[in-house]
């Protein structure tokens, strides 16, 4: 057993040595890669649509796995090139190293507003995912001083990219835009093909919530949800709810709910549920207390911006009628 634990970091590093030596030794990467690099000086979108689309295929491991460093390189040079004022020092002063700022919180941070959503939309033609996740954030909660929520030039710059074969992230903004009416009006259908065609975990769970509350397709939803649990922890808080409502089964609710809180230590939503479901029997009547009186306390000190504070006011309601706490 010993000379298995020495060995092993050995082990991994050949294997990694030689899934490195797959990925380089293959002729439609080759190819793929190729066909970007002569477009890229007349045309760097449209070569970065080569490579983007390349990732796409996981299927083709090695062809996905070149093209997605190919498309980390070109990104480094086109944005280089297209904003020379972000230097070095710039890139590097990130608050996560191992997760740089994008070019658009860089620019925020210098008070170059108007470069802001351009940067943040170019970038993320490359897969960037800083870029994707501050476009996201910017579009659903604005940035202060700079982009409004709801920003027609991102919601037009998403549905261009979901209408990629294989945009999965592109595919679920678009349709929780679209489901939950963020800047545009409803469209349930809309939001059911993006969410089908997206192979996201979390654009499943999505699709879930759609056939839960809109279709009142409950088994369907709960069969969704299954298959994603492990992968996104918010399933198994949906999966909960689901058999403590509809399976009256307390037990396996527990168990969703905990492992929503595997993920997740501090969700609130998880915690109250798990809180008044243990209240209620007198075995676990005091864990069940403790874990709304902590949410209740949570409440006191939350904005009333935040949108768990409603219902942690509930859960102190809770306590003070049923517990005169």
């Amino acid at each position: 057993m010993k000379i298995i634990k020495i060995l092993l970091p050995f082990i991994m590093l050949i294997q990694f040595k030689m899934s490195l030596a797959d990925i380089t030794k293959c002729p439609e990467a080759d190819e793929v890669i190729l066909k970007s690099r002569k477009l890229e000086q007349a045309k760097p979108l449209e070569a970065a649509k080569i490579l983007r689309l390349a990732t796409y295929k996981f299927k083709f491991e090695c062809l996905s796995m070149r093209a997605l460093m190919e498309l980390g390189e070109l990104r480094k040079r086109v944005m280089s090139k297209t904003y020379p004022e972000i230097t070095p020092d710039d890139l590097k002063a990130s608050s996560t190293p191992a997760f740089p700022d994008s070019y658009g919180e860089i620019f925020w941070r210098k008070k170059k507003f108007d470069k802001v959503v351009p940067s943040l939309i170019l970038e993320s033609q490359f897969l960037s995912p800083s870029a994707q996740i501050t476009s996201w954030t910017a579009y659903l909660y604005g940035l202060k001083d700079v982009v409004d929520r709801h920003s027609p030039l991102i919601l037009k710059f998403y549905k261009e990219m979901a209408a990629e074969e294989g945009a999965s992230r592109f595919q679920f903004y678009h349709g929780m835009i679209y489901f939950a009416g963020f800047g545009v009006p409803e469209d349930v259908k809309l939001a059911e093909k993006l969410f089908t065609t997206s192979n996201l975990s979390e654009a499943k769970t999505q699709l879930g919530l759609l056939y839960y509350i809109i279709k009142d397709e409950k088994a369907r939803a709960a069969e969704l949800w299954h298959g994603v649990e492990d992968s996104d922890s918010e399933s198994a808080y949906y999966l909960g709810m689901y058999y403590r409502d509809e399976k009256k089964d307390s037990t396996k609710a527990v168990k969703y709910f905990r492992k929503r809180l595997a993920s997740y230590p501090d969700d609130a939503k998880a915690l109250i549920q798990i809180g008044f479901i243990l209240s209620k029997d007198p075995k676990t009547r005091e864990e069940g207390i403790k874990h709304l009186s902590v949410q209740c306390e949570k409440s006191k000190k939350m904005l009333s911006t935040d949108p768990n504070k409603r219902i942690l006011n509930s859960t102190c309601e809770f306590l003070e009628k049923k517990y005169y706490l």
